[in-house]
């Protein structure tokens, strides 16, 4: 984008800038367009040997998901912006550059879609482990809530123990739990 604007101001309407200084910038700004982008150019490819560098030991044991897309845009962009410098410098290097980084990407985005394919296919892309972990949470929260007695109702265990008491014949005038709590019946 800097090269084309340091292109774009050279295209502009002759204009008195008032100052000698302007118009040697004017002149000047296709060379700074192109230095701001190689500068921006190697600020990316050195982000992409780090990426690169940092995820490919991990791959073999890294699981695959649905943000491994997240991989195929960067990529892509960075393949675009070393065309458009070599579209402007017409130096080999930067072609080369091109035809790699798009076999990359091309590669990386077949990989992807592959192994999206076989995920949902499977029906295991789809599956979050955090989610897992609230949903069993929550399950054992509806249990716990099904046990709990309700204001007026009595519980499993206090109509057990009454039935026994009854069964005994203690005619229910006391009863104990289990905890050795006494309460009048």
């Amino acid at each position: 984008a800097l090269i084309k604007l340091g292109q774009a101001v050279l295209s502009l309407p002759h204009m008195d800038w008032g100052t000698p200084g302007m118009e040697a910038l004017v002149a000047g700004a296709p060379a700074l367009g192109i230095l701001g982008g190689l500068v921006l150019w190697g600020y990316g490819l050195w982000w992409q040997v780090m990426a690169v560098v940092s995820v490919l030991p991990a791959l073999r044991t890294l699981p695959f998901n649905l943000g491994w897309w997240g991989f195929i845009f960067p990529n892509g962009i960075f393949t675009a912006a070393t065309a458009a410098i070599y579209d402007f410098t017409h130096m080999d290097a930067f072609k080369i550059m091109t035809a790699i980084f798009t076999c990359t990407v091309v590669l990386l985005w077949v990989v992807v879609m592959l192994l999206t394919l076989q995920g949902t296919w499977h029906g295991n892309l789809f599956h979050a482990p955090c989610l897992a972990e609230r949903d069993a949470a929550a399950a054992a929260a509806a249990i716990a809530a099904e046990a709990t007695p309700k204001e007026g109702e009595a519980s499993a265990g206090e109509e057990g123990m009454v039935t026994e008491l009854i069964k005994q014949g203690s005619g229910g005038l006391e009863r104990s739990d289990a905890t050795g709590a006494s309460a009048s019946v």
